[in-house]
């Protein structure tokens, strides 16, 4: 979805880390790209954006066995002029 939606997307991994079991693995990430695509519905804007976001991991048998994610959904939309920022709204643009 996000590659059709952003054909230039690169993936930046922040910091990891993990419990002193090895069992959850915590990944910060950042994906950049230009909206170039459909996403979701919406049509491409040419617009640079980027999302931020975290994965938790628990590993089992040396795979993940489940996977927990967070991400900044509503910066992205933002971005792409589909959600006004906080700051459009506070100033009633």
């Amino acid at each position: 979805m996000f590659h059709a939606a952003f054909s230039d997307l690169e993936a930046t991994e922040g910091i990891q880390f993990s419990d002193e079991s090895g069992e959850y693995v915590c990944s910060a990430y950042t994906y950049r790209g230009t909206h170039d695509g459909d996403f979701m519905g919406i049509p491409p804007t040419d617009t640079e954006a980027e999302i931020q976001g975290l994965v938790i991991n628990r590993i089992e048998d040396g795979r993940i066995a489940e996977a927990w994610v967070l991400a900044d959904f509503l910066g992205l939309l933002q971005q792409v002029g589909v959600v006004p920022s906080m700051e459009d709204v506070a100033t009633g643009r």
